[in-house]
């Protein structure tokens, strides 16, 4: 497998999310039993003073503001798995983009301008009456900015954003 610091990046923003889920989940699990642990202490005092029924209608508004949060609890630690899937996915998409930079010939058919779509040589300029400079700098640039997009997670989303996703089949074009 190729490394790629943007993917290792996004894997450990990832686990960040997860651990985060996890803990949220265990914090709601612990307000459940201290709200079990109310409601059944509730039960066995019996309660006849005005200050009794004073006091437990203020631990049932507890209990109610307590299931609240439980539930928001529950939806911020779904978020969080959500956003750490998201991660992951593109933590996958860096690993893809490496992986078609390390495949051999891709430095080597920019350097001989194999770029599907484009002109870059001087056979194919001459044809289309166009000079074959701007087609050997496109395709290095691509190149080039793959490759800096394997450096940061921040600079892959910039790339994939700038070409509208990953540009695999121009990449592969470069490969000749």
């Amino acid at each position: 497998m190729v490394f790629s610091r943007a993917a290792a990046q996004f894997d450990e923003a990832a686990q960040h999310y997860e651990h985060a889920a996890l803990r949220l989940d265990a914090v709601a699990q612990r307000a459940e039993e201290c709200v079990q642990a109310v409601l059944t202490g509730g039960e066995e005092v019996q309660w006849h003073s005005p200050a009794g029924q004073a006091f437990i209608a203020v631990t049932f508004h507890h209990v109610a503001q307590c299931r609240r949060r439980q539930s928001r609890i529950f939806e911020i630690s779904a978020s969080a798995r959500l956003i750490a899937a998201d991660l992951r996915q593109q933590a996958d998409q860096a690993r893809v983009l490496a992986a078609a930079l390390d495949t051999t010939g891709v430095v080597a058919g920019v350097a001989a301008g194999a770029v599907a779509g484009v002109v870059v040589d001087a056979a194919d300029a001459a044809r289309a009456g166009v000079p074959a400079v701007g087609g050997e700098r496109a395709a290095r640039a691509l190149v080039l900015g793959a490759r800096e997009a394997s450096e940061s997670a921040e600079g892959f989303l910039r790339f994939v954003q700038s070409h509208g996703g990953l540009p695999l089949a121009r990449l592969a074009a470069a490969q000749g």
